[in-house]
């Protein structure tokens, strides 16, 4: 039965910033910790999780290089990821906390929302952002963010899109080229050490729907 990640999953991508090379991974069995503890931790806590949050797809461990100028190998984090008929995804990860943007060490993370819009997603979030004069999606953030949540888009337009003006009260969430409700955790917290995190990550998941479900209905999945 799953009781938790164990510490040697968080230490593994700990060791990882500071070693990220093939020849590390293949040399002194740091491969086979990847095989044979963190990603049966993140396999374990998949299988505990709500059927409704299924299935997820664990991110496999390579990066692929081709086209960055980051050639490290392998990815600082275990990442998975499911998507919802509404078209928001939900994802956690267990890694480096650089990564989740909170200094060193590592920890745990959870996501959900529309990371990127399509094309079509996109001009449907225009809109509904233009006609929002209850401000429902604003507040919903604001509130999201006052409890401790990370909320908003990594990617920005730099101005207002084409046919907004720059002075658009909402400008900011134009702006924005998806939306997501994000929380961390460090790995030394009592709270992802033993197999109540399981629980930690639904709730996570749940508290994000103020946000979710505005994009639910007014945005809604790909339809290219």
């Amino acid at each position: 039965m799953f009781d938790g990640i164990p510490v040697e999953a968080f230490r593994f991508y700990e060791e990882l910033e500071a070693n990220n090379t093939r020849e590390w991974w293949n040399e002194q069995g740091n491969g086979m910790t990847y095989r044979d503890v963190v990603r049966p931790a993140m396999e374990g806590m998949l299988d505990e999780l709500d059927l409704r949050w299924m299935p997820m797809t664990i991110y496999r461990p390579h990066r692929n290089v081709r086209f960055s100028s980051d050639k490290t190998p392998y990815k600082k984090a275990c990442g998975a990821a499911g998507a919802e008929e509404t078209g928001v995804m939900h994802y956690v990860q267990i890694g480096a906390s650089w990564v989740m943007g909170d200094g060193g060490g590592s920890g745990l993370r959870t996501s959900r929302g529309m990371y990127r819009f399509s094309s079509d997603q996109l001009l449907r979030y225009f809109d509904a952002v233009h006609e929002d004069d209850d401000n429902v999606l604003t507040r919903a953030m604001a509130s999201l963010t006052e409890q401790g949540y990370a909320v908003g888009g990594a990617q920005r337009l730099t101005t207002a899109p084409r046919g907004f003006s720059r002075e658009h009260r909402r400008v900011e969430l134009l702006r924005l080229s998806g939306i997501s409700v994000s929380r961390t955790w460090s790995f030394d917290d009592p709270a992802v050490r033993g197999a109540g995190v399981v629980d930690l990550v639904q709730r996570n998941w749940e508290a994000a729907a103020p946000v979710t479900d505005w994009l639910a209905e007014h945005v809604g999945p790909p339809e290219l």
